[in-house]
Order: C-alpha cells, then structure tokens, then sequence
C-alpha cells in the first residue's frame, strides 16, 4: 500500500472510529465517498479486488467495527453496525470498480 493510499486508511479509520447511531444520510454519504476514495487508491496501487475488501475489513476492525454476531442463521438479528459494515464492504466493490472512485 502506497502512502496515499495508507493515508486514506487512516482518515478512513478514524471517521469510522467516531460513527455514531443512528447513522444520518450526510454521515453515510460521507463514509460512502471516503470508502470508494480508499478503494480507487488501492485500485490505482495495483491491488487486486479481494485484497482491498480485505484491506477495508481491516480498516473496520481497526476502527474497534466488526460483526456483531458470527453466526450464519437467517434468524439473526442484524444491528445498525452490521449493516453499516455490509454497506462498506459493498461501497469498496463499488470505489474499486467505479472510473476513478470518488471525487
């Protein structure tokens, strides 16, 4: 991982680490653009796709984020942190794939 793309991480972290619930749509459009704007770095430093869903797991983790329930049940109750972390996953498939990611 080149700097700026370490550098994203970090931001990315840290806004994560602050998140608060419930998530307001500002909030979420926020987080949105920085994921895809962490997942474009890495895109652009030449990692492959599942290494940089993989990388923003991390970045999650690091942010204290993680699943609330490790179990496969459709009966499971997700949280709004579950969702929220389903959603950066999914915002990072998009930041990579997307013509170079949010502006």
């Amino acid at each position: 991982m080149n700097h700026d793309a370490r550098q994203v991480a970090n931001e990315l972290q840290q806004q994560l680490s602050e998140v608060t619930f419930p998530l307001t749509t500002s909030a979420a459009n926020a987080l949105r653009s920085h994921v895809c704007k962490f997942a474009a770095a890495l895109k652009a430093d030449g990692i492959a796709p599942e290494k940089a869903v993989n990388a923003v797991k991390d970045v999650l983790r690091n942010a204290g984020l993680e699943l609330s329930t490790h179990t496969k049940s459709t009966e499971a109750v997700l949280t709004p942190r579950d969702h929220l972390l389903g959603h950066v996953v999914s915002w990072c498939i998009e930041g990579y794939y997307r013509d170079g990611g949010e502006k």
